[in-house]
């Protein structure tokens, strides 16, 4: 996670067409309901996973969509106290 996030904080491509819009939506979406269904950090750490996984094949991220990305790896990091603060630098 912290490569994407590496990546995300220095994206300058030309953008993604709403693929990086779509897919943080979708994440956020999945991340808070599973800390919605009892803390289910299990599954809120796998919806991560999946972003991770997902940005790893996509090309071209413009650097908005890369402050959403690190927004988001940002706002679940400090709900389940993943990241340090040095890391969206």
């Amino acid at each position: 996670m912290r490569a994407a996030i590496d990546a995300a904080t220095t994206a300058r491509g030309p953008g993604t067409g709403g693929k990086v819009d779509a897919l943080v939506t979708h994440t956020r979406d999945e991340f808070l309901k599973a800390m919605d269904d009892d803390l289910n950090t299990k599954d809120a750490v796998y919806r991560l996973q999946q972003l991770t996984e997902a940005l790893a094949d996509m090309a071209g991220v413009s650097s908005s969509e890369g402050r959403a990305i690190a927004g988001l790896y940002q706002q679940s990091g400090q709900i389940l106290g993943l990241f340090s603060q040095e890391a969206f630098s």
